[in-house]
Parts: structure tokens; C-alpha cells; sequence
């Protein structure tokens, strides 16, 4: 979304943050990189609602990951970043296609689906999971899910592109959290559960 080169390297100090934060050298900052933050008062950011350990909203505050990040260079730029709430990624991408965000956070850049968006060096590498009953043999290859059923999120598009373009004549089960795919997994109602490692990680040490 953020078309100009001076806004483009905001970005990139952004999201390749960790030398500039454990720094006191704002040198980093060109002049004009300096002078169009003073005029520009504020940083619009929404993020994918998906949900923790990246980002979450409780009471109100914004949790996890990216929301911890983004206050430690809120404080080393001197500049409020502003997020914009968003209930689902769709959203968000709308907002920053109509350029009503500076920036969109969480966002899959191998392959990138969105060509308005310039994205920045990778921060995270996420793998795609799949999460059976425990008694289930390991999955070696993607391939062994060939007629099995298969819960998918619905807000994780990156991850569902994928498994539908390996698995094309699977029957799919669309679910609205990943609490939700992991119990429908748990009650046996679809043999295996697809998400990025990250979340599968976090909800399953969660809910057990």
C-alpha cells in the first residue's frame, strides 16, 4: 500500500526493527525520513484479526507479538502508530488498498497475493500445520490427506490457498477460530486441522 520509496523504507524499518531498537542512534533515519515523520503526526496500521500469539485485542488493548513491537518503535521513532480495528484480513487489505492505512501488518509475502502492497524484509518465517489426534501417524507428505476431511480457518487465506491448490478434491470444513479446529479434531468430526505452526502452538498449550 504505501507507494512512495521514503514510505516504503519506513516500512522496512518497521518490520526489520531489532539493530535500531537496541540502539539510541536515530541516524538510521534520513533527514527527509525524519522531517515527513514530524509532518505526518501519525502511523495508521491494522493488523490480521486472526487472533495470539501475533495479535489479539483484550480489554480493549492490543496483545502479542506485533502489537509489543510496534510500541517499542512507536517510542524510538517519537511518532503514535494508530491501529485500526479490523474484524477480519479481508478487511484490513481493504483498508490498505484504499489507502485508508499507512500499513498492513501480519502479511504473507511468499507468494504475494497483493500487488498494491510493498512488503518488507521477512520478520517471521511461518510453516503450515496440520494437527491430528495424537494416535494418527506422522504426515510425511501432504499427499496422505487425499480423502480425508479437513477443518480450515476462515480468516487464514494464505494457508487454505495452499492445501486446496495440493488437495483439490478434499472435503473441506470452514471453522471461525482455532479453538474450534482443534476440538472438531479432538471429537473426531475431521481427521486434521491446517494452520500456521505459530498459532497451532499457542492455542494447543492453551486449551490442551
Amino acid at each position: 500500500m504505501l507507494e512512495f520509496p521514503i514510505m516504503i523504507r519506513i516500512l522496512w524499518i518497521l518490520l526489520s526493527f531489532l539493530s535500531f531498537l537496541l540502539s539510541e542512534d536515530k541516524s538510521i533515519l534520513s533527514l527527509a525520513e525524519q522531517q515527513y515523520l514530524q509532518d505526518k503526526k501519525e502511523i495508521t496500521i491494522c493488523f490480521n484479526a486472526k487472533g495470539l500469539p501475533l495479535f489479539g485485542v483484550e480489554k480493549g488493548k492490543n496483545v502479542g507479538i506485533f502489537p509489543d513491537t510496534v510500541a517499542l518503535i512507536e517510542k524510538k521513532l517519537s511518532i503514535p502508530f494508530r491501529t485500526v480495528r479490523t474484524k477480519t484480513w479481508e478487511e484490513c487489505i481493504g483498508l490498505s488498498r484504499n489507502n485508508d492505512v499507512d500499513i498492513s501488518g501480519l502479511v504473507v509475502i511468499s507468494p504475494n497475493k497483493h500487488r498494491h502492497i510493498k512488503p518488507s524484509k521477512k520478520v517471521l518465517f511461518g510453516y503450515f500445520g496440520l494437527v491430528t489426534k495424537i494416535k494418527e501417524p506422522l504426515i510425511n507428505d501432504i499427499s496422505e490427506l487425499k480423502g480425508k476431511k479437513i477443518a480450515l480457518f476462515n480468516g487464514q487465506q494464505s494457508v487454505n490457498t495452499f492445501i486446496k491448490s495440493k488437495l483439490p478434491k478434499t472435503e473441506y470444513v470452514m471453522v471461525n477460530s482455532v479453538k474450534e479446529g482443534l476440538e472438531m479434531v479432538a471429537e473426531g468430526r475431521v481427521y486434521a486441522f491446517a494452520d500456521e505452526t505459530y498459532s497451532l502452538a499457542y492455542y494447543i498449550l492453551k486449551v490442551g
